[in-house]
């Protein structure tokens, strides 16, 4: 994990009975030196998200929304490598095309902005945001064709962005989230600024309890 991994993630991760190893400031550098523990001491090593079968398994978040709100007409993923946001936008276009899939990204974290605009993947210089959790410099090759085809639009949050979502949802509705989920959540107040649609919606939020985010579903009202 990347040293600025929060102390609460890295406890959770030791309580399933791993060995935690801190290394380098954001992921692609931890992710090196995961892959070098692999190749000199016989690992394997699990990519987080440019693989197709873990991109499939965090596409069923999408399936569960599919199910649970079958009226979606909105959904909002924060990106990193873009794994889940891959898997989420697969799964929702395959089955129903209509719903729009959109990304959201701190501002300090600018590899999906550029490399979407430029049409291939383009590596970040530099990765600065409290969100480590979607702190990637490169995004991945398979997660990067998928989101350039399916993905809608993509927002940018600012870290003040971030934190102000982090206090409402604490102060608000008594939950603890981490910066990466709270990109998402953050990115509808840009929403509700540039769509009518986003403004006049019913809002409801579905949370996903085994990964660090949470994604906010925008449906007309109920009738």
């Amino acid at each position: 994990m990347p040293q600025i991994t929060p102390p609460l993630k890295v406890d959770a991760t030791k309580a399933y009975g791993a060995d935690v190893v801190l290394c380098g400031e954001v992921f692609d550098e931890s992710a090196a030196h995961a892959q070098e523990l692999s190749d000199n001491e016989g690992m394997i090593y699990v990519p987080p998200f440019d693989d197709y079968e873990v991109l499939c398994g965090q596409g069923t978040i999408g399936l569960e929304i599919l199910e649970d709100v079958p009226n979606v007409t909105d959904v909002v993923v924060p990106l990193g490598g873009g794994g889940l946001g891959a898997g989420v936008a697969l799964a929702i276009k395959t089955f129903k095309p209509e719903v729009r899939v959109i990304g959201a990204i701190p501002e300090g974290s600018p590899a999906w902005k550029n490399s979407l605009a430029a049409g291939h993947v383009v590596p970040a210089d530099q990765v600065r945001t409290s969100a480590e959790g979607v702190a990637v410099k490169r995004p991945g090759d398979l997660t990067f064709a998928l989101l350039n085809e399916f993905l809608d639009d993509l927002v940018t949050v600012t870290e003040r962005d971030i934190n102000e979502m982090i206090l409402l949802m604490l102060e608000k509705h008594k939950l603890v989230v981490e910066a990466a989920g709270a990109v998402s959540l953050a990115a509808l107040e840009h929403l509700n600024l540039r769509s009518r649609k986003f403004a006049e919606a019913q809002v409801r939020m579905w949370w996903c309890r085994f990964f660090p985010v949470a994604m906010r579903i925008l449906s007309p009202s109920a009738r």
